[in-house]
């Protein structure tokens, strides 16, 4: 008999400037031959040539598969986030097939902590979560990177913030079939089914011991009734006091 092979996952990764190396440092992370991963980069470009550059890799992509969508960088720098996000709503609401993991955009290291690019990277941050919330197949994924995973000039990712990224986002991927997988398929039971199983319930519990009904020699106490209750008090106080 022949046995039936596994069709390994396909995990597409597409992104900004930052993607890059991001499919290489997946495919150490997910050593597992069941993952088929290939990446696509397109430096300055924002979030709606991403997605539009993603539909042709969607149309063979289904629940078994995952598309990683890494961009918003050029997005926060050009005061797009709004227009960006619109467009990443409509591209997740129109790839419902697949599993979608959306990489947030990083801190502007380059630019002071408190400079505006930087208050709306954490805006642009907040307004995505808020917005993928209400989608089951979409996960929002924050990589833990701070200054030192950034090269000197602070805008880039250095070697270790690249390694930092791919572990986190091969967690994510693992995680995503890890909970599929833990979904326990429950056996259907027609109407007869059902009602031939309660009949034997019903059966069982007449001929156990237990159903028999209990005998016992205590004499019970007939409640007394309300009419003598109340003559008996009455006549009490109609006695004169010795």
């Amino acid at each position: 008999m022949q046995l039936k092979t596994l069709k390994p996952h396909k995990v597409s990764v597409i992104g900004d400037i930052h993607a890059r190396g991001c499919a290489s440092g997946l495919s150490v992370n997910l050593r597992n031959t069941d993952y088929d991963v290939y990446g696509i980069v397109k430096p300055g470009v924002g979030l709606e040539e991403i997605t539009r550059s993603a539909k042709e890799d969607l149309k063979c992509f289904t629940k078994q598969d995952v598309i990683v969508v890494w961009g918003g960088t050029n997005d926060v720098g050009r005061n797009n986030t709004d227009k960006s996000q619109r467009h990443l709503q409509s591209f997740v609401e129109n790839n419902k097939q697949t599993n979608i993991i959306i990489i947030t955009a990083p801190h502007r290291y380059d630019l002071d902590m408190t400079s505006c690019v930087n208050s709306e990277v954490v805006s642009f941050k907040r307004k995505l979560k808020k917005r993928m919330k209400i989608f089951s197949h979409v996960n929002v994924l924050d990589p833990n990177v701070q200054s030192e995973h950034f090269t000197k000039h602070g805008l880039h990712m250095n070697y270790k913030g690249k390694e930092e990224s791919a572990r986190a986002i091969s967690a994510a991927i693992e995680g995503t079939f890890r909970k599929e997988s833990h979904a326990t398929p429950l056996q259907w039971k027609s109407d007869s089914m059902v009602d031939n199983e309660e009949n034997r319930c019903l059966q069982e519990s007449l001929q156990s011991p237990e159903a028999a009904t209990r005998s016992s020699a205590r004499l019970v106490k007939m409640p007394a009734h309300l009419r003598d209750f109340l003559y008996q008090g009455h006549s009490r106080r109609l006695e004169p006091k010795t």
